[in-house]
């Protein structure tokens, strides 16, 4: 296949995937109770996951409280060659780093852009989908330094609980796992492609797993995609669980202020809809 080709093939997805009619998502109007066992701020991969997890016990009440807005149907959000266009978006804070010493010397002020997402699914929503989880030895080294729980056999079993990796290659690899939320892919979109991994084995370097025993070598990029579309943490853990009656999803809600009772927290304020709200949690 020819480069034109494959641009042609791409173009052929976006306009099948922008034509795809998907079945919406109900988002009932959110009616805020006054306490709840547990509120979390920010509705990001983290956020998302903890809301999911908490409210698998139905005796257990979740405000999940998020600054910005719902990706749903949002074709610059699902189709991952239009992963630009969510940058400088209402869907992203448009961070900058402070003035960098010896990096970003091409930018103005020396001063990196910081894309961070904002809406349900935090920055996986915009993200470049590229699936890595880094060094083990990153790993052993905060555990090493004090962080227990942290050494890389101990966040594996993690790993493995919520992926389902969808490369024939890996199904039996002791690194990846199946029939967990988050879907692995291998993503393939020119033949240039291959010439780099036959480049990378005539300089003597393996083929390897790049999330696998070694990171010395050449990989195919693992993308968190499923079916040609961005997988993020909003399409494949939060959306299964709106529907929960015991979680409840605050959005346009910019958290101001967590109240605390001493040094304990007892509550968030925030602004929705122009108006100033406190939720309390529930005392115990």
């Amino acid at each position: 296949m020819s480069v034109l080709e494959s641009v042609l093939v791409v173009i052929v997805s976006i306009i099948a995937v922008g034509l795809y009619t998907r079945t919406p998502v109900v988002q009932r109007p959110t009616q805020l109770k006054s306490t709840y066992d547990y509120i979390i701020v920010g509705a990001g991969s983290a956020g998302s996951v903890l809301a999911s997890r908490l409210t698998e016990d139905p005796d257990i009440s979740v405000l999940l409280i998020e600054a910005g807005g719902t990706p749903e149907d949002i074709e610059e959000i699902i189709i991952p060659a239009l992963v630009t266009e969510t940058l400088h978006t209402d869907y992203d804070w448009e961070y900058y780093t402070v003035k960098q010493k010896y990096a970003s010397k091409g930018s103005n002020g020396q001063k990196s852009y910081w894309p961070r997402g904002r809406c349900l699914g935090g920055t996986s929503v915009l993200n470049y989908m590229v699936y890595i989880r880094g060094s083990r030895h990153d790993y052993d080294g905060w555990a090493d330094k004090g962080c227990d729980g942290w050494s890389y056999k101990e966040v594996l079993p993690y790993f493995l609980k919520s992926e389902d990796v969808r490369v024939s290659d890996l199904y039996k690899s002791e690194y990846h796992s199946r029939g967990g939320p988050l879907t692995v892919s291998t993503t393939l979109t020119s033949p240039l492609i291959n010439t780099f991994m036959q480049g990378g084995q005539e300089l003597g370097f393996d083929h390897i797993d790049c999330n696998g025993k070694t990171q010395e070598g050449f990989c195919y990029m693992q993308s968190t995609t499923v079916n040609g579309e961005r997988c993020s943490t909003y399409q494949c853990v939060l959306k299964h669980v709106m529907g929960r009656s015991n979680l409840h999803v605050s959005i346009d809600s910019l958290a101001t202020k967590i109240l605390l009772d001493g040094k304990k927290a007892v509550g968030v304020e925030f602004i929705r809809s122009g108006r100033k709200l406190q939720i309390l949690l529930t005392r115990r």
